[in-house]
């Protein structure tokens, strides 16, 4: 698989862990430890990390070397119904995805809930 490659799938999988809160607000992310981790080199983890600090997903420990997981605003998913054609809706989906949990980081304080009784769509 090449560099390019890795470092986005490297990428994706940590988004994944902080989405779903495997990987915790504050957390520090040591960059040899994923390296050993997903068995890959230390710069394609440090690829993978400075897009998800693109994403601000993460961010810098008073360091710029020292990275942990930032406060993330619950992601909204909408439910997927595959193209007949199999295009990349999802591809798509994902793009927009990211876009409104960005945008949705500046409106949604950290650790907003909605009030109960009301429907979260993860």
């Amino acid at each position: 698989m090449s560099r390019d490659l890795k470092y986005a799938r490297i990428a994706g999988l940590l988004r994944e862990r902080i989405e779903r809160g495997d990987l915790a607000v504050g957390d520090r992310l040591s960059i040899t430890r994923l390296a050993a981790e997903h068995d890959v080199s230390r710069s394609v983890v440090s690829n993978a990390l400075r897009l998800l600090q693109e994403e601000r997903l993460v961010e810098e420990d008073g360091m710029p070397s020292r990275l942990r997981v930032r406060a993330v605003a619950p992601a909204w998913r909408p439910a997927l119904v595959p193209a007949p054609d199999g295009s990349a809706v999802t591809d798509r989906l994902t793009a927009i995805e990211r876009a409104v949990s960005r945008i949705a980081q500046y409106i949604v304080p950290p650790g907003w809930e909605p009030p109960p009784g009301r429907v979260s769509v993860r």
